[in-house]
């Protein structure tokens, strides 16, 4: 079985059910596919898709950015409950739609170890930072940030990455492993939220900041393409419409 789990509270919830819906109606494979939702807002949305596994779990309404540094504590939650196939397990952002399911999972299972994905603006050798007019802005950013990428550049931070480590910046709107693995990640991860917290800190972007740590630090990982993470209303996505397998949309679309 492959599990999704999203945090979704607040508005989020509906762009949850609509990237459900995307993967309903283009998957056809024979694999177990689970989807875990942490939400304030329960409804019977489970019962009209037979076809997958929907797990509601209810939380508290919760403001920017805590929803987002919570992740780590919920997917642990999840992953460690008893009785639970945690065989491979993928963490996805609320606002995302579905392409090309079928390979999606196809990958997930092949998978081992815990796998990345690029984030789209900083893929390098995919039409990255330098496949638009914006390449200008990059290159003052690296120069900046000594590193493509919006690293965490305050030492104080568990998030903090040091220079020599900043090799490839990577997206937290999607990335998967196999449970134990992600466990061990997961659980890393949440201390560095807690304590970063504990000193009034809270790291440059939230999650993706402390997963970036992880990409820079963990041995035997791996890492996709931005196909798997696209933003194709992005000028610096250069990727066709074909080549996409998971998109991240944007909020003014979602919101129209």
């Amino acid at each position: 079985m492959v599990t999704f789990v999203s945090i979704a509270t607040n508005i989020y919830f509906n762009y949850w059910k609509e990237m459900v819906e995307s993967f309903c109606k283009l998957y056809s494979l024979d694999e177990e596919v689970r989807f875990v939702c942490f939400t304030d807002r329960l409804d019977n949305f489970a019962s009209s898709h037979p076809n997958v596994d929907i797990e509601l779990n209810q939380v508290k309404a919760m403001v920017w950015p805590e929803a987002t540094l919570k992740r780590y504590h919920y997917i642990l939650e999840h992953i460690t409950k008893p009785q639970k196939d945690v065989s491979h397990v993928a963490h996805i952002d609320a606002d995302m739609r579905f392409h090309n399911p079928n390979a999606l999972i196809r990958e997930i299972k092949n998978s081992k170890g815990i796998t990345f994905v690029m984030h789209p603006s900083y893929a390098k050798g995919h039409n990255g930072p330098f496949a638009s007019k914006t390449w200008r802005k990059n290159l003052l950013v690296r120069l900046l940030n000594r590193g493509f990428g919006e690293w965490e550049m305050r030492r104080s931070s568990k998030a903090y990455v040091p220079i020599w480590r900043r090799k490839q910046y990577v997206c937290g709107g999607f990335w998967f492993g196999e449970g134990r693995d992600l466990e061990r990640m997961c659980r890393q991860l949440a201390n560095h939220v807690d304590q970063d917290s504990e000193k009034g800190l809270v790291a440059r972007w939230h999650d993706e900041s402390h997963l970036n740590w992880a990409f820079a630090n963990m041995p035997q990982t791996s890492l996709l393409g931005p196909e798997f993470c696209s933003d194709l209303s992005s000028e610096v996505d250069r990727l066709s419409q074909s080549e996409v397998i998971l998109e991240a949309v944007s909020k003014v679309e979602r919101t129209r």
